[in-house]
């Protein structure tokens, strides 16, 4: 609307301040995702830069598939990244049996990175009930549940829904650590808000290592 305000008409005729439009607002665009991405690697890092320096871990399990990045930014923090299954490629739909099967082979204390809701790429998230599964399998293992969480809002349109998966596995006693992103959901896009959060099991966990 804009586009056909500036211009009053339509592309060919006398389209310089359209065409000087058009490359502003996809310079912006460009801008604002570098910004976005930006964001989420600083957070991932700080969570990365964390687990090697006081989680005692070598390594970090990811969904097969995950976001482009994850497996750079572990890399970056000396965590060698390894993979569990996650997307069944061929009927295009979580491979359970698959994920709980490889989680449960996992090494113990091993720290597992979790798609907290609308996972990056697929969109393919677990149900509730197969959340509380997964926080079930993990937790007499010892591991470190290290969520993604940069839609909350986005997969259900509610924000307290897309909470679940977190909220079950602080309940269920885990130290999670959670990495949120609030550009997107909060429409704070050139601000770069986000976080990492830490569970901890009591207060003197909670402050020894500062």
């Amino acid at each position: 609307m804009v586009y056909e305000w500036v211009r009053g008409g339509r592309c060919g005729g006398g389209g310089v301040r359209c065409c000087l439009l058009q490359r502003i607002l996809s310079d912006v665009l460009i801008v604002v995702f570098l910004l976005l991405l930006l964001l989420f690697v600083v957070v991932c890092l700080a969570g990365g830069e964390f687990l090697k320096a006081f989680g005692n871990v070598d390594e970090i399990y990811m969904p097969d598939p995950t976001w482009g990045n994850h497996a750079a930014i572990f890399k970056r923090c000396g965590l060698a990244p390894k993979t569990y299954r996650y997307l069944n490629r061929s009927a295009q739909c979580l491979d359970f049996e698959g994920m709980v099967e490889d989680l449960k082979n996992l090494p113990d204390n091993s720290a597992v990175l979790l798609h907290a809701c609308a996972h990056n790429p697929t969109g393919v998230d677990p149900t509730p009930e197969q959340w509380a599964e997964i926080s079930s399998v993990l937790k007499p293992k010892g591991c470190i549940p290290f969520f993604d969480s940069a839609y909350q809002g986005f997969a259900s349109g509610d924000a307290e829904k897309d909470a679940t998966a977190v909220r079950t596995f602080v309940d269920d006693g885990h130290p999670v650590m959670t990495t949120q992103s609030f550009s997107k959901n909060f429409g704070l896009y050139s601000d770069r808000v986000g976080c990492l959060s830490l569970i901890c099991k009591d207060e003197e966990e909670g402050t020894w290592w500062w």
